[in-house]
This record gives C-alpha cells, structure tokens and sequence, in this order.
C-alpha cells in the first residue's frame, strides 16, 4: 500500500494536482464537459491509462461537478491535439513541451 501511494503521488503528479486544484475555481466554467488531460504515452496506451487514470479519478471525485478523462498522446501526437484543442491540459517532459510550444508558434 506504501508502494502504491508514493507511486500515485510522484512530484510530477503532486505538480499536476496543485495546477488543478489552483485552477479549481475556472473548471465550474467547464461544466458538464469532461476536461482531458494529455499525457505523453511513451510507454504505450495501455501502461498510460493504468497509471494516470486513477489521477483523473482523484481529481473527479474532488472537484463536484467536474469529470477528468486521460487522453494518451504519442510525441507526434501533443502539438495537433494542443491546436485543435483536444485536450485541456497536458502532461509530459517539460523539455518537450518547450519544443512543441516553440512548434505551435511557427
């Protein structure tokens, strides 16, 4: 159990949390829309949603109202779905994340 808590609340996690529950306040705009956090899959589908959706599931269960999905993302995948605004948030190498906002701005 030990294990499992301080898997579930690695530091990039609690970053996360701590940027949701600060915008916490915006999310009663949302409404009824789930908010989809994308995730950089770089150890596949699979071991993506077995990871964080128990994250999304916190976050559901915290926030009244709000529902919280994971959308796994290949590299190739983050820039289209951050322009076509598939997902709300992302979550993924901050390095990367560097590149792919400097891609956006082209």
């Amino acid at each position: 159990m030990k294990e499992l808590i301080s898997t579930f609340l690695s530091p990039a996690r609690v970053l996360l949390l701590s940027i949701l529950f600060v915008f916490a306040g915006v999310f009663s705009v949302f409404g009824a829309e789930p908010l989809k956090i994308g995730v950089l899959a770089t150890l596949g589908v699979e071991q993506c949603l077995k990871s964080w959706t128990p994250m999304a599931d916190y976050l559901t269960g915290q926030i009244p109202g709000q529902t919280f999905v994971i959308v796994p993302l290949t590299h190739a995948q983050v820039a289209p779905a951050v322009q076509e605004g598939k997902v709300d948030f992302i979550l993924s190498q901050f390095l990367y994340l560097c590149r792919a906002g400097a891609a956006l701005r082209r």
